[in-house]
């Protein structure tokens, strides 16, 4: 990842491996020096790091830590693997979850000040909100009743904050294809990328994200937040829980309307890709705050002026 993205400024000099490499993982990491210690590297390379990763299973190493203690004065920057995955994938490293690490991590207490400031940024963003769908809403509601037979507002069970199930309200994308209203005919399931049971229109209005804005009501009703993890049906976080039961943790927080997860992930997707997007979740839950919130809004809106939606 870091040679497929050279923009990110990093460079790898070497590799420290207690092992022989394979000869399949030699040719993936070809150019990439391998040595046993860090002077090893250095003289092959005639170069120094200038940040050094280290993986868990060398933290106890006596010999290395010798070395890392003279690369200090090298003015070398020691980090841990998971803080660097973390720092360059933007994301928290799914081989660190554990409840150790949680409770270490995630500082709900110093969040509070934030989160009581947020709702008032909610309540005045869900107004505006409501008024740009009041603006365009008669249009929407006639391209929908014209391509398509149904109701013009499609509502949803999801889970909120705590777990505590709430109803969405989206303006309907999809095809009524069972007796309830929805799109589902054999059981909940995700939508798909090219979804044959999406209308002309729903393919606009979700391009547009046009169809999240009844949204509004949610947020003023305090179930939601603006920005926060994507709001999942019931069915689907039993799913996801009985796969990984720190699931639960988004819950910490409202759902949003955007997040940090959805402007990095496809919004379709399978159980292990939901999985995946947790990772996104949980870095948002832990890094909340204005400038991240700010970098979320202008990245959403950039998305719906490119019509990037999904």
């Amino acid at each position: 990842l870091i040679r497929a993205e050279p923009q990110s400024g990093y460079f790898v000099i070497g590799i420290i491996s207690k092992v022989p490499v394979s000869q399949q993982l030699n040719e993936k990491l070809q150019g990439i020096c391998i040595g046993a210690t860090i002077n090893e590297i250095n003289q092959k390379t005639q170069t120094t790091a200038s940040i050094i990763v280290i993986s868990p299973e060398f933290e106890n190493e006596q010999n290395l830590l010798k070395e890392l203690y003279e690369s200090l004065f090298r003015q070398a920057s020691i980090v841990s693997l998971s803080d660097f995955y973390e720092s360059f994938m933007k994301r928290i490293p799914p081989f660190t979850f554990s409840e150790g690490w949680f409770v270490a991590n995630l500082h709900e207490q110093q969040k509070k000040v934030y989160d009581q400031f947020k709702i008032l940024v909610d309540y005045f963003l869900g107004v505006i909100l409501g008024i740009i769908f009041i603006a365009i809403s008669p249009f929407a509601a006639l391209a929908i009743k014209i391509n398509s037979k149904g109701p013009i507002f499609f509502c949803q069970n999801r889970v909120g904050r705590h777990g505590v199930n709430f109803k969405v309200y989206k303006l309907r994308t999809m095809k009524v294809l069972a007796a309830d209203g929805s799109a589902e005919t054999q059981g909940p399931q995700f939508a798909a990328n090219d979804d044959s049971r999406i209308t002309a229109v729903g393919k606009f209005l979700r391009k547009t994200r046009i169809d999240e804005l009844p949204q509004f009501i949610n947020i003023l009703k305090g179930q939601m937040s603006l920005i926060g993890p994507r709001p999942e049906r019931p069915e689907f976080v039993r799913q996801l829980t009985e796969k990984m039961p720190y699931y639960a943790l988004r819950h910490l927080v409202k759902p949003g309307l955007t997040g940090w997860a959805q402007i990095h992930s496809a919004y379709y997707g399978t159980i292990e890709e939901n999985l995946k997007k947790l990772e996104y979740d949980l870095f948002y839950i832990k890094h909340r705050n204005f400038t991240l919130d700010a970098s979320i809004i202008l990245r959403t809106v950039a998305t719906v002026l490119k019509m990037m939606g999904r």
